[in-house]
């Protein structure tokens, strides 16, 4: 049976669109960016890319982050996770997201999913192989803005997202 949500019932009928299904990237911002986390890595033939905002790794249970992890040990065990996963079947292959462009922005300031989470992420991505930008600003869970005199509030952070994702695809 084939969900309505699968990537196989939606990524068969892009071409019909003129869509190139070999560059399509998922993103996504706090528990978004977390789904984003999980689901390209468990689908890693579907995906070319991913854009991850203030979200947890995969392999994180939670989306409440709050305790601080070590990012070297926690991405670690994030990529034999994966690595596990895929030897039971029911992940696709984690050595596709080697070359993969990915964008990670982390709040310095972030008190719900804490920076040491994205550093992990950042690390967890390296590992398998990716090309990863991580952006760092000093703000919270909620701070995307910002005051007109602080040093990255004129920098269109989706641009940049967007720019290394798409720029970095085959």
């Amino acid at each position: 049976m084939t969900s309505f949500y699968s990537p196989g019932f939606i990524f068969g009928r892009l071409p019909a669109l003129g869509a190139d299904p070999d560059t399509i990237t998922i993103s996504g911002l706090s528990g978004g960016s977390t789904g984003a986390a999980q689901f390209s890595t468990a689908y890693s033939d579907t995906y070319a890319g991913v854009g991850l905002w203030i979200g947890s790794s995969f392999g994180e249970n939670t989306m409440l982050d709050e305790d601080e992890v070590d990012p070297v040990t926690s991405a670690a065990s994030n990529v034999q996770l994966a690595w596990d996963m895929y030897a039971d079947g029911d992940i696709d292959d984690p050595g596709n997201i080697s070359g993969w462009p990915v964008y990670i922005f982390s709040g310095t300031e972030d008190e719900t999913v804490v920076p040491s989470r994205q550093k992990g992420q950042k690390n967890f991505y390296e590992t398998l192989g990716a090309n990863v930008d991580f952006h760092e600003e000093p703000v919270d869970h909620g701070g995307f803005y910002c005051d007109e005199d602080e040093p990255y509030c004129g920098e269109n952070l989706v641009e940049r997202m967007m720019t290394h994702l798409l720029s970095n695809l085959g």
